[in-house]
């Protein structure tokens, strides 16, 4: 359904959506959450995303509980969206945050597959350590869905699995076969290497 108008901190929270716990089978939390702060015109027509990053973030950590934050725009997106400092007030709000870069509706290109590894690696840590784990890219949909379905992969879920799981958190994630596609294929590699085996 469309909703005119301006979507604010204020009158609309930053929500978080969570990945079902047994997903992972870890104690820490994986949720899927929108470009904190991001000012722009949404996909649907009428609507103006008027955020304030502040705000946005502190409500990631303290109402979210939000220890990292892991960020898939790309260093131009920052600018785009309002948001060039999204790092130094993560910083300042408690969020540890890290980068990795994806081009929007796409997935990691190819050679990255080491860079690709040492992000899920990051992102297992933290939830073996109890912490809390938020995806962000500009909409919450496509690059946040593929790197949460990744995650879940990575502990054995087929990429059916992971994907469903990911979308009865956020139905909207992973927008195209190109993105499902990568996650099955990172399922493969990893399997052949026994990558994850050795954690």
């Amino acid at each position: 359904m469309t909703h005119a108008g301006r979507l604010t901190s204020a009158d609309s929270p930053i929500k978080v959506f969570w990945v079902a716990d047994a997903a992972h089978g870890t104690p820490g939390r994986l949720g899927l959450t929108f470009a904190p702060g991001k000012r722009a015109h949404g996909s649907d027509e009428g609507v103006y995303w008027d955020r304030d990053l502040g705000q946005d973030m502190r409500r990631l950590r303290e109402v979210h509980g939000a220890d990292l934050l892991v960020s898939l725009l790309e260093d131009f997106e920052y600018e785009d969206l309002g948001i060039p400092d999204l790092f130094t007030v993560a910083e300042a709000c408690g969020v540890r945050t890290e980068h990795f870069p994806i081009q929007d509706a796409r997935v990691p290109r190819a050679g990255q597959e080491g860079e690709v590894d040492g992000l899920i690696a990051t992102v297992r840590s933290a939830l073996a350590a109890g912490e809390t784990v938020v995806i962000h890219c500009m909409g919450g949909h496509g690059r946040t869905g593929t790197v949460a379905a990744l995650t879940l992969t990575s502990y054995g879920l087929s990429a059916e699995e992971a994907i469903r799981y990911v979308r009865v958190a956020q139905p909207k994630a992973l927008e195209n076969e190109l993105q499902t596609g990568y996650v099955a294929g990172a399922e493969r590699r990893w399997a052949s290497a026994g990558t994850w085996a050795r954690w």
